[in-house]
C-alpha cells in the first residue's frame, strides 16, 4: 500500500470515527428512552443507532461486495445486446480507488443518489412508523409535514444508503475493472468508438440522482422555507445523506480492496492507441 493510501486510509478512517461518536452522541443525549419508536419496537436511541449507524455501515460493506457482482455482469450483457457490433476488452487501471479527492467524488454521487431514492418513496411511506405517537402529534401539529421531519429522513436514508452505495458500486467496479467497449469498422469514412463502459452505466445515476436531487432541495425549501422557524428542518433534512455517507466508509475500503478480475473474465486485454492507429495525422 503505497504512502497516499496509508494516508488516506487514516483521514477515511478517522472520519468513520466521528461518524460513528456523533451517532453515539444523539443516540444517548438526545433521545428518550422512554419513547418507543414502532418500526422496531425500540427505544429511540436503540432505533437511532440501527438506523443511522448498523444499517449504513454493515449494509454498505454487503451491497459494496454483492451488487458490483451482480448488477455490473448483467448490465454488461445488456449492453452488448444494445450495442450491436461493439466489442469490448479492458485496459490496465493504474488510478488510485483509496485517495480522497475520487472517495469524495464518489461520496457526493452517493449522497446525491439517496437523496433521489428518498424523494421517490418519502410520501409513499408511512411516517408514523419511525416516531413515537407524541412526536408524531408534535410534528404535526408544528409543520404540517410529518414525513419530511428528522425522525423520518434519517430513518428511510438510513435504509437507502446501503442500495444507493451499491448501486454505484457497480459501476466503481466497470470503471476500476478497465472494461471498455469500441468499435472498429471497416468500411473507411465511419468514425471508431471507443468508452468506458462505466460511462453509460453512470450516466443512467447520474441523470436520475441529479434530477431527483434538485426537484427535492426545490420541494423542501419551498414547504418549510417559508414558514417561520422551520428553515432547521429543511437543512436537517438535506443535509442528512451527507451524515450518513461517513457510515458507508467502511464498505467503501473493503469495496477498494477487493478484485475486480472478475470482470475481465474471457475478455482481451486492450492496447494502447496511436493517432496513426486511428487513421489520424500526425503534426
Amino acid at each position: 500500500m503505497s504512502s497516499l493510501n496509508k494516508k488516506s486510509l487514516v483521514i477515511l478512517l478517522s472520519l468513520t470515527v466521528i461518524g460513528i461518536i456523533l451517532s453515539v452522541f444523539w443516540a444517548f443525549f438526545a433521545s428518550s428512552w422512554n419513547d418507543i419508536t414502532p418500526i422496531f419496537g425500540l427505544p429511540t436511541p436503540y432505533h437511532f443507532l440501527l438506523v443511522a449507524f448498523a444499517i449504513p455501515m454493515l449494509g454498505g460493506i454487503v451491497t459494496g461486495l454483492i451488487f458490483p457482482r451482480i448488477i455490473a455482469p448483467i448490465f454488461k450483457r445488456l449492453l452488448g445486446l444494445k450495442m450491436r457490433g461493439y466489442k469490448s476488452a479492458y485496459l490496465p487501471v493504474h488510478h488510485d480507488s483509496l485517495s480522497l479527492r475520487r472517495w469524495f467524488g464518489r461520496a457526493v454521487l452517493t449522497s446525491l443518489l439517496i437523496l433521489g431514492l428518498l424523494a421517490a418513496i418519502i410520501n409513499v411511506i408511512d411516517p408514523q412508523l419511525f416516531m413515537p405517537p407524541s412526536e408524531y402529534a408534535a410534528f404535526l401539529a408544528e409543520t404540517g409535514l410529518p414525513q419530511y421531519t428528522p425522525p423520518v429522513t434519517i430513518s428511510l436514508a438510513g435504509f437507502l444508503s446501503p442500495i444507493a452505495f451499491g448501486l454505484w458500486a457497480a459501476s466503481w467496479a466497470l470503471e476500476d475493472a478497465g472494461i471498455i467497449q469500441y468499435y472498429l469498422p471497416e468500411k473507411d469514412g465511419i468514425l471508431y468508438d471507443i468508452e468506458p463502459i462505466h460511462h453509460q452505466y453512470s450516466g443512467y445515476l447520474k441523470g436520475y440522482a441529479g434530477l431527483s436531487a434538485i426537484i427535492f432541495f426545490a420541494s423542501i425549501f419551498f414547504l418549510f422555507a417559508g414558514q417561520e422557524g422551520l428553515v432547521e428542518v429543511a437543512a436537517f433534512t438535506l443535509i442528512i445523506p451527507l451524515f450518513l455517507i461517513l457510515q458507508t466508509i467502511p464498505g467503501y475500503i473493503v469495496f477498494t480492496r477487493t478484485s475486480k478480475a472478475y470482470l475481465r473474465k474471457g475478455l482481451p486485454k486492450a492496447g494502447p492507441l496511436t493517432e496513426s492507429d486511428l487513421g489520424l495525422s500526425v503534426g
